[in-house]
């Protein structure tokens, strides 16, 4: 069997270099936080137009999807690398919002009757918490990593 020895320094030094890789990578995936947070400002508004103020549902739809394109087009075309599982995480985002907004909020609050745009700016923030936690997992998840303790998974 071939015997491995590396000493000391070249050890220390290896390991300074495994750092520099990580936050490199993490500085190339901080847009991430900001794409959630986009998504989450876009299903905000477009509850609010829609249940608020009461515009038209086909033209703010279409403004929903040309902003949500925009913002994946934008991430497509500038960023090369991506934090692990981000479209997994931000398509389980993106269906939880519609189904929180389409399929309970949006029909529970007609049918109790709820004119109030502040019921409406509650029921959007609430649809919309998806995104912001899709956000603020990600970023536990880059402070957590390479440190003991609850929630550090090992390697």
């Amino acid at each position: 069997m071939i015997q491995n020895s590396i000493t000391p320094e070249q050890a220390r030094r290896q390991l300074g270099q495994a750092e520099e890789v990580a936050a490199q990578a993490h500085r190339a995936t901080r847009w991430y936080p900001w794409l959630s947070v986009g998504h989450a400002v876009a299903a905000l508004a477009y509850t609010i137009a829609i249940d608020a103020l009461d515009a038209p549902w086909w033209p703010a739809t279409t403004v929903l999807v040309v902003v949500l394109a925009l913002l994946w087009s934008a991430v497509a075309r500038h960023h090369r690398t991506a934090p692990r599982h981000w479209v997994r995480d931000m398509g389980i985002a993106l269906i939880t919002w519609a189904v929180l907004y389409f399929v309970m909020l949006d029909p529970a609050l007609q049918l109790v009757g709820a004119t109030s745009p502040a019921w409406w700016v509650v029921a959007g923030v609430v649809a919309a918490s998806p995104f912001a936690a899709c956000a603020f997992a990600r970023a536990r998840r880059w402070r957590t990593r390479g440190r003991a303790g609850p929630g550090a998974r090992a390697r």
